[in-house]
């Protein structure tokens, strides 16, 4: 198994729908930034958490080196936590010479995408996967966000697949054809 760092373009795609959807009823949403850098975070950290350099996992001096720049960037580093482990941040996660700063830079500014449900279900579903490795992952707000999305959006994708046809129970003798 293998976990990334997705685009910056991927952070603010994801960060669009999720607003759109979790925060569109809330007097007082997080801003746009704000669910932008939890994004980030959340995947910067479960990468850092499964890699160091040579493959080995993430150390403390490199997550506290990810603290010291979030604490900076305003972001709440309260509940965070890693293993032991060996390595330095910026050459588990990114290429020489870009660091987690330029990132987070990237991912303020990044435009969002287009796109369709399906994609937005997938594009969550990425995020989800490359943000899973702490374990403190299933009971964070950034998966809790992605899961209330996901389902939102599957179903929209059932009332756009079924049209008028509303479907509710299973009863008998209603054969119901799926095209894959």
């Amino acid at each position: 198994m293998s976990a990334f760092v997705v685009s910056a373009a991927h952070i603010a795609t994801c960060a669009k729908i999720i607003r759109e959807i979790v925060f569109h009823y809330h007097d007082d949403p997080p801003s746009d930034e704000s669910i932008r850098m939890d994004l980030a975070m959340a995947n910067v950290i479960s990468v850092a958490y499964r890699y160091g350099p040579d493959g080995e996992r993430a150390n403390q001096p490199m997550f506290d080196a990810i603290l010291g720049e979030l604490s900076d960037s305003g972001w709440d580093t309260t509940n965070a936590s890693l293993p032991a482990g060996t390595s330095d941040v910026n050459e588990a996660c990114f290429d020489e010479g870009y660091t987690i700063t330029n990132y987070l830079a990237d991912c303020r500014s990044a435009k969002a995408v287009h796109y369709i449900p399906a994609e937005a279900v997938k594009y969550l579903s990425c995020l989800d996967y490359q943000s899973c490795e702490p374990p403190e992952w299933k009971d964070s707000k950034v998966r809790m966000w992605i899961l209330e999305s996901q389902s939102y959006l599957a179903c929209k994708l059932a009332r756009i697949a079924l049209g008028e046809r509303h479907v509710w129970e299973v009863r008998e003798a209603e054969p119901v054809l799926v095209a894959l």
